[in-house]
């Protein structure tokens, strides 16, 4: 995946998308796990769509980092983690922890593929396809890249796209991101209920340091692999955003190579 021209419109978005992400993400866990019995949630005003209600200070500053300061667009973050009281949990504690994780991490990866996929075709299939074909073929960006839309399409209605498509590859750099097994993110969950309970404990009482490893991986690592004498260019914050435009611009395409890449080029 090439990387692309990401200016301030584009950024901010990510930024918007990643907060709206994380307030769909935790309410549709806590919608889960009132479902499977735990009314804990509501008593506590945490079942809510409010990402305000559940976002953090460490990932939310995580999150304007990647969304400001990168090449190709991030988004990544995190907020708070969803816990429920697992005693309650009709499934029980163990299979309730796994399935309201692997809710969290479906909600994630159906918003992203249901934008590629329907959208992008319901999109590609109302408009000129002509215009769009040869405004690709142009490799225009920013303002002549709006201009030659023009006639495709209104400035207005080029930004909200903009933002759907947007909002789609957040969600799935999110739900890459929360397969991690460290807190707050939903693959914690995962791991804590298949470990034994000794190991279960000490990995709990270990979560007050999961956030700065989960900087230390993104952003330390990096930095430590580019020195010394055979330096490593790996970072997996790359990796998950090169994971999540392949992805999705691989169905949103919709056989016309560069459509889905337009939308960050505005």
């Amino acid at each position: 995946m090439p990387f692309l021209s990401v200016n301030t419109i584009v950024m901010l978005m990510t930024f918007v998308a990643f907060v709206l992400a994380i307030g769909l993400h935790n309410g549709m866990e806590g919608v889960i796990a009132t479902v499977l019995g735990d009314t804990s949630l509501a008593r506590e005003g945490k079942l809510t769509f409010n990402p305000l209600r559940h976002m953090t200070p460490f990932g939310t500053v995580v999150a304007v980092i990647t969304s400001f300061t990168f090449t190709l667009p991030g988004g990544l973050g995190w907020g708070r983690l969803v816990r429920p009281d697992a005693r309650r949990l009709r499934t029980g504690p163990n299979a309730g922890l796994v399935i309201l994780a692997l809710s969290g991490i479906l909600t994630y990866f159906i918003v992203g593929l249901l934008i590629a996929l329907v959208f992008s075709r319901f999109l590609l299939s109302q408009h000129d396809l002509a215009t769009l074909v040869n405004c690709i073929d142009t490799g225009a960006k920013g303002g002549p890249l709006q201009g030659c839309l023009a006639t495709w399409q209104p400035g207005w209605l080029l930004r909200a796209e903009q933002f759907v498509y947007i909002f789609g590859y957040v969600n799935l750099i999110l739900g890459f991101l929360n397969l991690i097994p460290l807190y707050p993110l939903d693959g914690y969950h995962i791991l804590f209920a298949f470990l034994p309970t000794n190991a279960a404990i000490s990995f709990r009482n270990g979560e007050q340091w999961h956030e700065l490893i989960l900087a230390g991986i993104f952003f330390l690592l990096p930095l430590l692999l580019s020195l010394g004498q055979f330096p490593v260019q790996f970072t997996p914050l790359g990796l998950l955003q090169s994971a999540s435009l392949n992805v999705i611009s691989s169905l949103a395409d919709h056989g016309l190579p560069g459509a889905f890449n337009l939308f960050f080029s505005l």
